[in-house]
């Protein structure tokens, strides 16, 4: 489900995020599927297999929201979707990933976040971890790239007013 929502991301020529970073107020502290610095969002990729004939659900539900009520506080939404988003076609996931586009322009700082690194943790992301703010510009084979047209435009708007910010 995780890799369908990266792909997403590059079927219809968004801006990439960083996957599994992890944000905090005074470090890392929650980790996100995906993040996107420089528009001070993230998403969770949630499958009903969390929540489906589970006695403990309930305690899940509860620790998600407290979760991202400290997410929100450090000023970051979040996007949640599931498989009915993400597959068999990817539309309804990119709908509203486009919708988070339109309401968190990139902004001149980005959100502090830290890159995770498997097996050690947290760590301090170099210059080369840090995504663009916009579209990287990988161009799928034919067929498989969505309304490339349409969103260069929205891109445009993505960018604007921004001047490629450096994460140093």
């Amino acid at each position: 489900l995780e890799t369908l929502g990266r792909f997403t991301f590059i079927e219809y020529y968004l801006p990439m995020p960083v996957t599994n970073a992890w944000v905090g107020r005074d470090g890392p502290e929650w980790r996100l599927d995906g993040l996107l610095p420089w528009h001070w969002w993230g998403y969770e990729g949630d499958g009903a297999l969390k929540y489906d004939n589970r006695g403990d659900a309930s305690q899940i539900v509860r620790a998600q929201q407290e979760r991202e009520f400290q997410l929100r506080r450090l000023g970051l939404d979040i996007l949640r979707f599931g498989w009915p988003d993400a597959y068999p076609n990817r539309e309804p996931l990119a709908d509203k990933v486009l919708a988070m586009f339109a309401d968190h322009p990139v902004r001149s700082e980005p959100v502090r976040w830290w890159k995770d690194v498997p097996g050690r943790g947290p760590k301090e992301p170099t210059s080369t971890d840090w995504p663009l703010p916009h579209p990287p510009g990988i161009v799928l084979p034919a067929g498989q790239q969505h309304d490339l047209d349409g969103l260069r435009s929205a891109d445009d708007e993505l960018t604007a007013g921004s001047s490629q910010p450096s994460a140093g």
